[in-house]
């Protein structure tokens, strides 16, 4: 026999006291985080307008400042809440397995699905095994969101670094090529070609008794005329 989680004493009707009770509980809680959920988003949306109106108004004020480090203290305060309750996350788990357990006692209670053309007896062992199974799969969800270590945003943004050029590597020198042995005249297979030597031209010496030619035709004929 099933025990109540609730009130510790054994289930006398399981339909009602066990079944509907957890609707009627997952009802209320869903309806509970739901609000607490769009309450914040709501005062947070609103707290961040406020702020961006006020700002431009407070140029030259004191008290502006002041008020606007309150609201971004509150907006960080309701963000935190938010992130560590998990009010969104309850809100969709304890839907769901409302909706869940709300589907197997109509389907009991209507004779329809997996409970039809079966009798009493196993109508009632097959809902307890479903409706067990839904509540153990909502305990295990509900815990295992509620692990995870929550992160808090900090009041302002620490300033992003500038990503640092990674170090540009060193050129890698060119590979020097080996030097190439001389060939051997001996062993080699090519001819070996002498270069031909120079042979320089000395200019003719002047003797005494030749006499240069003049150059100046007209030198010459004044010369000849002077003769005659």
């Amino acid at each position: 026999m099933s025990i109540s989680q609730d009130t510790d004493r054994p289930v006398q009707n399981y339909e009602s006291e066990r079944l509907w009770n957890r609707v009627l509980r997952f009802h209320r809680k869903r309806v509970e985080n739901r609000e607490k959920f769009q309450g914040i988003q709501i005062t947070v949306i609103l707290t961040s307008a406020v702020i961006s109106v006020i700002s431009i108004f407070g140029m030259n004020s004191v008290i502006i400042p002041i008020i606007t480090a309150i609201l971004g203290a509150l907006i960080i305060i309701l963000t935190g809440i938010q992130q560590l309750k998990k009010y969104q996350e309850n809100w969709i788990l304890f839907g769901t397995t409302e909706e869940a357990l709300r589907r197997e006692y109509y389907f009991y209670t209507n004779n329809a699905g997996d409970y039809k053309n079966i009798t009493s007896d196993q109508r009632k062992v097959d809902l307890v095994e479903k409706v067990e199974n839904i509540l153990s799969l909502q305990y295990a969800s509900f815990f295992g969101a509620h692990k995870e270590k929550p992160t808090v945003p900090a009041a302002v943004p620490a300033a992003v670094p500038a990503a640092v050029p990674a170090a540009v590597p060193a050129a890698v020198p060119a590979a020097v090529p080996a030097a190439v042995p001389a060939a051997d005249p001996v062993f080699s297979s090519t001819p070996t070609v002498l270069a031909p030597k120079k042979t320089e031209i000395k200019p003719k010496k002047r003797t005494a008794t030749s006499k240069p030619k003049s150059r100046n035709p007209k030198k010459r004929t004044d010369s000849k005329k002077s003769r005659k």
